[in-house]
């Protein structure tokens, strides 16, 4: 049962902004939870470091800490689920950028809506992606996958993208109503990170939910290298995030880890060309075709040593 409580003429509706934070810049994170409060919102940023959390203490910065790094589902989950008097849950990324008049416009046609009807609105406004599939998935973990996406793209086309069975939009900025949140109950936690955001997209699809691809929304977003410092740490838990993904909408696990396995291999003998620390990829893929073998759980970079 929702705990929000229905929206009046006396209350707007509440919309909650859970914002992810591992290493943030506290200057930036300023600007935009002030930004977001200028449009109504009530920001919160969920900080999984120390530092972090150690430099946002004297700040003005609304925050909290789960005091772990589970992964950017997990850590949404958290702040939805310990403030539990919202409508609309905002998912936001630490390095967006907001031109507060455009951004106050599109929120308003997204809250004329009932937050306990099924509604996703992809608020950043960047070219939907394809639904990731078996071959995308392992063409990423693989290395291939830049090559094949740029073949696709040339033969494809624009075109309209605004099917949600087919398409996504990355959850940089996304509004979920509190009704969609609880029917699908948030994120699946086996994917800690990459892949949440394109299967919660899938199911809201199933659901039928009200999927909005939102333009003009004065979102804009910056591209972070986050991944590639951290490969030895990120990509044995993309990978495992990648498994539990195609288990769920492509084929049985041992074929997916096995072909995951593969993947990796091949992205082995590709390592001398890419431009990332040798002896961090590599530690990486080890971990990878470790988790895969012994089926163990990676984990992120932990609060403590960020």
């Amino acid at each position: 049962m929702s705990t929000g409580r229905e929206p009046t003429a006396d209350r707007p509706p509440r919309i909650l902004a859970a914002i992810p934070s591992l290493s943030g810049d506290v200057t930036r994170l300023e600007a935009l939870t002030d930004s977001l409060i200028s449009v109504g919102m009530h920001p919160l940023i969920a900080v999984t470091g120390r530092a972090l959390d150690l430099r946002l203490a004297d700040s003005r910065v609304p925050h909290t800490s789960p005091k772990s790094n589970a992964g950017f589902g997990e850590t949404i989950t958290y702040v939805a689920s310990s403030s539990g008097d919202w409508d609309w849950l905002a998912i936001v990324n630490d390095d967006i950028t907001v031109d507060e008049q455009q951004l106050r416009q599109s929120l308003g046609d997204v809250m004329a809506r009932d937050p306990q009807e099924r509604v996703l609105a992809y608020m950043d406004p960047v070219r939907p992606k394809d639904m990731p599939t078996m071959v995308s998935a392992l063409s990423s973990i693989s290395m291939v996958g830049p090559a094949i996406g740029r073949l696709r793209r040339a033969k494809a086309g624009d075109g309209k993208r605004n099917d949600p069975h087919r398409y996504y939009r990355p959850f940089s900025f996304a509004v979920v109503s509190r009704g969609l949140w609880e029917e699908l109950d948030g994120f699946d936690p086996r994917m800690i990170y990459t892949f949440e955001d394109a299967d919660f997209g899938r199911r809201a699809a199933l659901a039928s939910a009200d999927v909005l691809f939102v333009e003009n929304t004065g979102i804009t977003h910056a591209a972070n290298s986050t991944s590639r410092q951290h490969i030895d740490r990120v990509l044995p838990v993309n990978v495992w995030s990648a498994v539990a993904y195609l288990e769920q909408w492509a084929a049985p696990g041992p074929l997916v880890r096995f072909l995951c396995f593969l993947a990796l291999v091949t992205r082995l003998m590709l390592v001398p060309f890419v431009d990332v620390p040798r002896s961090k990829h590599l530690r990486g893929i080890g971990g990878a075709l470790v988790a895969l073998v012994t089926q163990k759980q990676p984990a992120l970079p932990g609060y403590e040593a960020n």
